[in-house]
């Protein structure tokens, strides 16, 4: 390939991309600090059940969107069930335990409660059925799943899309 038709191909690259980015029709991706107050949201649950963020006050909540049909999400919910079982009644200095607020992407509602029943998922569980166009997704920021947020007793964020060992980390400094 001659540097001129490499050139070509560059600029064209950057034309395409930069026109897809300033599409207004697309909201722009919030990007959230740690420290900053965690957007509160209610959504609902399985069944009739509703659950809003504020509600879990008091407690340390790891906020988890994720999907039944994500590979990476499913590959990583033992590792949240065994995190959950070993701090969800921890009494830190400060909060009373570890709360996991799962936020699904799931269209197919038996899909998502399937994935529920057969990872063995106890903690509150919500769906935003519209998936990453849906407003706490944007309000979130989220790009990809799975993506996580440590959150204090306080609401605040603590930590943005930590891996389960630096969850652990920070779950005990608390």
């Amino acid at each position: 390939m001659t540097t001129k038709r490499y050139r070509q191909l560059i600029f064209l690259f950057c034309i395409v991309f930069s026109s897809c980015k300033s599409d207004s029709n697309h909201p722009k991706l919030v990007t959230l600090k740690i420290g900053a107050e965690a957007p509160d949201f209610l959504l609902p649950g399985p069944g009739t059940d509703s659950t809003r963020l504020s509600d879990l006050r008091g407690k340390i909540v790891l906020i988890d969107f994720w999907a039944s049909w994500c590979g990476p999400c499913r590959k990583k919910n033992p590792h949240l069930v065994e995190l959950y079982s070993r701090y969800k009644n921890r009494i830190f200095k400060r909060a009373s335990g570890l709360e996991i607020l799962g936020v699904s992407q799931d269209n197919k509602e038996v899909d998502w409660l399937k994935a529920i029943h057969d990872d063995h998922l106890t903690w509150p569980q919500v769906n935003e059925k519209k998936g990453r166009t849906n407003n706490v997704s944007l309000q979130y920021g989220i790009e990809y799943i799975p993506t996580t947020f440590l959150i204090n007793e306080e609401g605040r964020i603590l930590l943005v899309n930590p891996s389960i060992e630096q969850t652990e980390e920070m779950l005990n400094t608390l």
